[in-house]
């Protein structure tokens, strides 16, 4: 299988981003971490004086201090802990595990890769690999990770405060603000990436991009219509949940529908939607659960033909060899040892040695060999819904390539990074049209997707931060 012209394009494009580097604040890296190296050593002399064990990192020596003090415990996973401590303790205990969780927090390291890796003209460089995702082919981060950044606990009106708070370099000071030092390290990791004197940092990001692009992909025309109308999907699914208007939902209940719109386009089922809702701080009983994965499918009933299509289409490729099998706007054909799914941008994604396992979890299933989630090279079962989610990344994927493209060629606009869905700029200080500029660039569609309803939504700031 050849990489396509555009595919090489996008090649060189990566290396002149990679070339020219996130724009980092050294100086807010290095009072970092000078304060938590401070705060670790503060919390482990408060830990040994309050235990008297020899060394509190010790999962062993701790887990012998919590017996003597007649906790049962048998891990000390972060789970655990956070179980251990959303119950009854002695007030000694409570204190230990707490240690321990500061501790645990290990989004700090990022600051001691930047200062490992940071240029001395203040840029980083290397952190994308082109094509790293293996089946979507997106991004993946490396060295600092930007692709993996923590969210934090404070919000985005107060990050600057805290920023600055941590480029004092004081410990008390930060301690007596807030509290948890470790939280408010975590939370500005993300503001390292920085403009320098002069320029403002211009961020635009595709809006609601997966959900977009699986109503077009799956040509739903309710949920094509919420995107071209300007709506909410999220307040459109609260209001048919909930059976109300749609200017009457509330904050809560479109918080509530987020995850039901996020998982359920990939074939979320009941149990599934439980476990990822909790993941947005969205409690679900079972039967709520049921209903929300009833309602979307109910809502938009051509997202659920579209996995049946896909699925009937790669399995009649994999069964027949050399045959092209339609799926809507997608192509499948097994050539050689390899299944290939062909995108509308005409990039195409490869499953390795396809076969169709009969005695699958729910049946007879997809299968190809690859690297599951352990880094195992192992035979992977795959499903309707995740073949969907390849998909919908992939092509998020592409329209990101061609953002990226038309940014570039803006003069007075430099990309230095993008994240997921998200393009990075540097522009002049005095530029006050640059975030239109970059947003009308992301919403310039291609060829193979100018009847997608795509959005783009941004800000201009001097540090990165989530909005």
């Amino acid at each position: 299988m050849t990489m396509t012209e555009r595919e090489w394009q996008a090649w060189h494009l990566d290396a002149e981003i990679n070339r020219r580097g996130l724009p980092i604040d050294i100086d807010l890296v290095q009072a970092a971490i000078s304060i938590d190296t401070e705060n670790r050593d503060r919390l482990m002399a408060r830990a040994m004086e309050l235990m008297g064990i020899e060394n509190p990192n010790s999962r062993d020596q701790f887990l012998d201090w919590l017996r003597g003090e007649e906790v049962e415990v048998d891990a000390l996973r972060k789970a655990d802990v956070a179980a251990l401590r959303a119950g009854e303790l002695a007030p000694n205990v409570r204190e230990a595990l707490e240690i321990r969780a500061e501790l645990s927090k290990s989004s700090t390291k990022k600051y001691y890769a930047l200062a490992g890796a940071t240029g001395s003209d203040g840029r980083l460089r290397g952190c994308f690999q082109f094509n790293g995702a293996a089946r979507t082919g997106r991004w993946a981060g490396r060295l600092f990770q930007p692709q993996n950044l923590p969210r934090g606990t404070i919000k985005p009106d107060y990050i600057g405060t805290a920023r600055a708070a941590v480029k004092t370099g004081d410990y008390d000071l930060l301690a007596t603000l807030y509290g948890s030092v470790s939280d408010v390290l975590v939370s500005c990791v993300r503001t390292a990436i920085a403009a320098p004197p002069g320029k403002a940092l211009v961020v635009a990001d595709y809006a609601s991009i997966e959900t977009v692009m699986i109503a077009w992909a799956a040509e739903c025309p309710t949920l094509l219509d919420v995107f071209h109308s300007g709506r909410d999907a999220y307040k459109d699914m609260a209001a048919r949940l909930f059976k109300i208007p749609y200017d009457q939902v509330s904050k809560d209940q479109r918080n509530y529908a987020k995850p039901i719109v996020l998982g359920c386009g990939y074939m979320l089922g009941a149990k599934g939607m439980i476990a990822y809702a909790k993941g947005y701080g969205v409690e679900m009983a079972e039967a709520e659960a049921q209903a929300a994965v009833a309602a979307y499918r109910d809502g938009y009933p051509e997202v659920v033909l579209f996995w049946r299509v896909l699925d009937a289409a790669a399995r009649r490729a994999i069964e027949n060899p050399g045959k092209i099998y339609k799926a809507g706007r997608f192509r499948f054909k097994v050539e050689g040892d390899f299944l290939l799914l062909r995108l509308p941008s005409e990039r195409k994604l490869a499953y390795y040695k396809p076969e169709i396992n009969p005695d699958g979890r729910y049946g007879p299933e997809i299968t190809y060999m690859g690297r599951d989630y352990g880094n195992t090279w192992d035979r992977i079962g795959t499903h309707p819904g995740k073949i969907c989610e390849n998909i919908i990344q992939a092509i998020a994927r592409d329209l990101l390539v061609e953002g990226l493209f038309q940014a570039s060629g803006d003069p007075a606009l430099e990309i230095v990074g993008h994240v997921h869905d998200e393009i990075l700029a540097l522009a002049d200080a005095t530029d006050k049209g640059a975030l239109d500029r970059l947003m009308d660039s992301m919403r310039r569609m291609p060829a193979w997707a100018e009847d997608a309803p795509v959005g783009a939504a941004g800000w201009t700031g001097q540090f990165y931060c989530k909005q």
